[in-house]
């Protein structure tokens, strides 16, 4: 194997070990609360112990495939795999159920949360969120209600976490959703029949920007600069939250898979421009010694001239080819 492939392996495993840890991080139901709390209306009024203790159902991890094929197979719960024939199969990263505690009036809804580290995408990461909220409503068929059971179906968030934004989209919390908007006529229709799908957008923050929002909250979970004994402390005092056992461990990995990431790249990186430093080096100092070379055979020729009466015969003299009589006779 290669030293290239084997790098490329390295940091391909450290950072399906760190996604791994991000995912685990976000999987615990007081972080889970703190997202629901700060990003979804239906919890903005409840309280984060509440919503951890009551309201969230178990999270699948990396398990649960989207989209379904042409026979519309149904799925029976959240664990059973919902296959792709006609598209391929993809992973949701997170998703789980929540419940409003108010018996009475009982709300449900079916969340998404998608960690989105790669900024090199080739298509606009909003259409990919649509789609997945899309499948999450379509897939409550034969799981949330049945045949023109319309009105039991829930509704979606699909939540994506930026940890590393484009230049201008850190530090934001963007929401998309369906809206009513009368063209002709004075119809309105309740809210709850058409808002089933929000799409959010997050951005993290950078070290200097950490306030004590959604947003500073995930931004110090993701930050690889901050040392954990700090990140324990501002999450205490900034979110009441202390982290457990298994957190601190999660969070340890993901730093450490971040650094043995960055230094990988830096390794890579450094190779790369030594050796097209190198090549450059080379490159002039071969030119530069053709140039020399040029210049003296010139004056070699110029020299010859009045004893042999032209350059054609200089060159002869000298046993040129073709080709070098052109390129000389060029520079004379």
């Amino acid at each position: 194997m290669t030293n290239s492939i084997q790098e490329t392996l390295t940091i391909t495993q450290n950072k399906a070990r760190m996604d791994s840890s991000c995912k685990r991080i976000l999987s615990e139901k007081m972080v889970l609360a703190w997202i629901l709390k700060e990003c979804t209306k239906e919890f903005q009024d409840i309280a984060i112990p509440i919503i951890a203790e009551r309201c969230i159902e178990p999270p699948d991890i990396s398990s649960i495939p989207v989209a379904p094929d042409r026979s519309h197979e149904r799925i029976e719960g959240l664990n059973t795999e919902d296959r792709l024939l006609y598209e391929g199969t993809v992973l949701y990263d997170i998703r789980f159920r929540a419940v409003t505690p108010d018996k009475e009036k009982q709300i449900g809804l079916i969340i998404n949360i998608e960690v989105q580290n790669n900024l090199n995408l080739t298509y606009p990461i909003l259409k990919r969120a649509m789609y997945y909220g899309a499948r999450l409503l379509s897939a409550q068929h034969g799981m949330v209600f049945s045949h023109s059971q319309y009105e039991k179906i829930q509704k979606v968030y699909s939540i994506w976490i930026l940890p590393k934004p484009k230049e201008g989209e850190d530090n934001s919390l963007i929401r998309y959703s369906m809206a009513e908007h009368v063209v002709y006529g004075n119809t309105h229709h309740s809210m709850d029949e058409y808002d089933m799908l929000s799409i959010i957008l997050i951005g993290l923050a950078t070290e200097e920007q950490i306030s004590n929002d959604i947003i500073g909250f995930l931004t110090l979970f993701f930050s690889e600069k901050i040392n954990l004994t700090d990140k324990k402390k501002r999450l205490k005092d900034g979110f009441d939250l202390d982290m457990t056992p298994h957190m601190e461990q999660e969070v340890t990995a993901m730093c450490n898979y971040g650094d043995a990431i960055e230094q990988d790249v830096r390794e890579r990186v450094t190779k790369e421009v030594t050796k097209e430093v190198t090549e450059k080096v080379t490159k002039k100092i071969t030119e530069e010694m053709t140039q020399k070379h040029q210049e003296q055979t010139i004056q070699f020729i110029k020299a010859l001239i009045p004893q042999f009466g032209s350059a054609e015969a200089a060159m002869d003299k000298m046993k040129m080819t073709a080709a070098e009589k052109k390129i000389y006779l060029a520079l004379l």
